[in-house]
C-alpha cells in the first residue's frame, strides 16, 4: 500500500488513461472506463490518439474492413447507451445468399431480432460522393468526445513503459497512469522499446467498392466460394447505390477483384457492369498477439486478438470491456491482467482454433461433389422445419455473420439432425456414381 492508502497499481482519482487508436476498440474502451468510473465514484482522465481523419473518403479515412455490424454488437451498442444513427445505416442485411457448385442457397435471418447491417468505417469510396457524416468510426470517436474523452489528433510513434508510462508523438509527451494499445493491424506501429509485445499474425484481403446504377434493392449478402472465384471465399455486401467486394485467400494476387467481377456467377448477381470506386489490400489479423499486457499497459482489439474472419468490431467491443473492467475494477499490474484479462482473450483465441477447423472442413466440403451435394440435401430438408430446429442453416449463418461463437455453430453442426441427415445423404442412391 502506498502512503495514502491507496494500491499502487489500483487507478486512483485523476488518474490519466492513454488510449492509442481512435477507431471502435479505443472508443469501447473510452466508453466503459467512463462508465465503471463514475460507477465507482472515481474521477479519471481518458485521452486518445488518433491521427487518422475519419471523415475523409478513400483508404486516408477509412479502417479498411467490409463494415458489417453483427446483431450481437447492436445489442451491445445500447449497453453503452450508444443508438446507430439511420444515416450511418447503408443497408439492412435480410440473408446471406451462398453460392455452391450444385446450387445456390439462401440462409435468411434465424430470428427477427438478428439484426445485420452494413457501414463505412471512413466517409466511403474514394471516388463517390457520400457526405463525411456516414462514417460509423467518425460517429462514434465524436460521441466519446461528447462524454468528455479528450482526443488528440497525432499519430503516436513511441510509449516508454519504463515507471509511469509516457507517450510520445511528434509534438508532446504525455505521462500516464494505464496505456491502452488500441490500434488495428493496418496502423503504422507504434514503437515499444520497453515491451516484448508481439502483434498478432496477419492475412491480405482484397476489397473494393462498386458503384451500381440507381439504388440497390438487393439486401443480401452474396458468399462465393473455390477456385472459380480465384478466392476461399468472397463477398458482395450491399451499401445503398455502392456494393462492397471482399476477397480472402492465403495467397491473393495484387489485383483478385477484376477475374473475380468477370466470373459468370457473379456477374449474373450484378447484373451489370458496376464502376469501381475505391481499392485496397488490408491485412486482417488471424492469431493473438503475445506479451499483450504488462504493468500499466494493455491491447485489446485486433491488437491484441480478435474473431478468425468475422464480426471485428464485436471482438473490439468484448475485449475493451474486459480490459476496462480489470484495469477500473481490479487494478493494471501485470499480474492482474494475466489472471482478469488474459483468460478472456485466451478463450476467444481458442474459439477460433474451432472456427479454423470449420472453415477447412467447408472448404473441403466445397471441393467435393459429392459432399457438398450431401450437405445440400442437409440444408434442403431442413426447410421443412421450423426456424429453431434448421441447425444447419443456423450454423452457415453464425459462420458469416459472427453471431455466434464458433463452439455454438460446432455443436449444431454436430445436432442429431444434422448428422444424420449429412450421412444418410452421403449414402443416397446414385451419389457415388458421379
Amino acid at each position: 500500500m502506498s502512503a495514502g492508502g491507496i494500491h499502487p497499481w489500483q487507478l486512483h482519482d485523476d488518474a490519466r488513461i492513454a488510449v492509442i487508436g481512435g477507431g471502435p476498440a479505443g472508443c469501447f474502451f473510452a466508453l466503459h472506463a467512463l462508465s465503471i468510473a463514475r460507477q465507482r465514484g472515481l474521477r479519471i482522465q481518458v485521452v486518445i490518439f488518433e491521427g487518422k481523419d475519419f471523415t475523409q473518403r478513400g483508404p486516408t479515412g477509412c479502417n479498411k474492413c467490409a463494415g458489417i455490424l453483427s446483431s450481437r454488437l447492436l445489442r451491445n451498442l445500447h449497453d453503452l447507451q450508444l443508438k446507430l444513427p439511420p444515416h450511418i445505416i447503408m443497408s439492412e442485411i435480410q440473408s446471406y445468399v451462398l453460392h455452391l457448385e450444385e446450387a445456390t442457397v439462401e440462409i435468411s435471418r434465424p430470428e427477427p431480432w438478428r439484426r445485420i447491417v452494413s457501414v463505412y468505417r471512413g466517409a466511403g469510396p474514394r471516388l463517390g460522393n457520400l457526405p463525411p457524416a456516414v462514417s460509423f468510426d467518425s460517429w462514434l470517436l465524436d460521441e466519446v468526445q461528447q462524454r468528455g474523452v479528450q482526443l488528440t489528433p497525432e499519430r503516436v510513434i513511441e510509449v516508454r513503459t519504463a515507471g509511469r508510462p509516457v507517450v510520445v508523438t511528434r509534438n508532446s509527451a504525455l505521462t500516464c497512469d494505464l496505456v491502452v494499445l488500441a490500434t488495428g493491424v493496418n496502423s503504422r506501429p507504434v514503437q515499444l522499446p520497453d515491451l516484448n509485445y508481439v502483434p498478432p499474425t496477419t492475412e491480405i484481403m482484397s476489397q473494393d467498392e462498386l458503384l451500381v446504377s440507381g439504388t440497390s434493392s438487393d439486401q443480401r449478402i452474396h458468399i462465393f466460394f473455390g477456385h472459380s472465384v480465384g478466392a476461399l471465399f468472397a463477398g458482395l455486401i450491399p451499401k445503398g447505390r455502392f456494393i462492397n467486394v471482399s476477397l480472402l485467400d492465403h495467397k491473393l494476387k495484387k489485383d483478385n477483384i477484376g477475374p473475380f467481377l468477370e466470373v459468370d456467377e457473379v456477374q449474373a448477381v450484378l447484373a451489370t457492369n458496376p464502376r469501381r470506386l475505391c481499392g485496397c489490400n488490408p491485412r486482417i489479423a488471424v492469431s493473438a498477439a503475445l506479451n499483450f499486457y504488462a504493468d500499466r499497459f494493455v491491447a485489446i482489439g485486433d491488437a491484441a486478438v480478435t474473431r478468425l474472419y468475422k464480426d471485428g468490431i464485436g471482438s473490439a467491443f468484448l475485449t475493451a470491456r474486459q480490459a476496462a473492467r480489470t484495469a477500473l475494477e481490479v487494478g493494471v499490474s501485470e499480474a492482474t491482467f494475466r489472471q482478469e484479462y488474459a483468460p478472456f482473450c485466451q478463450g476467444i483465441d481458442r474459439d477460433n482454433r474451432i472456427g479454423r477447423v470449420l472453415f477447412t472442413l467447408w472448404n473441403r466440403i466445397q471441393g467435393s461433389r459429392r459432399l457438398s451435394q450431401a450437405w445440400l440435401d442437409v440444408l434442403i430438408a431442413e426447410t421443412e422445419l421450423i426456424a429453431a430446429e434448421q441447425y444447419g442453416r443456423r450454423a452457415l449463418w453464425s459462420m458469416f455473420t459472427g453471431d455466434d461463437s464458433y463452439q455454438t455453430i460446432a455443436r449444431h453442426l454436430l445436432s442429431r439432425s444434422v448428422f444424420f441427415g449429412f450421412l444418410v445423404g452421403l449414402l443416397r442412391p446414385g451419389l457415388w456414381s458421379r
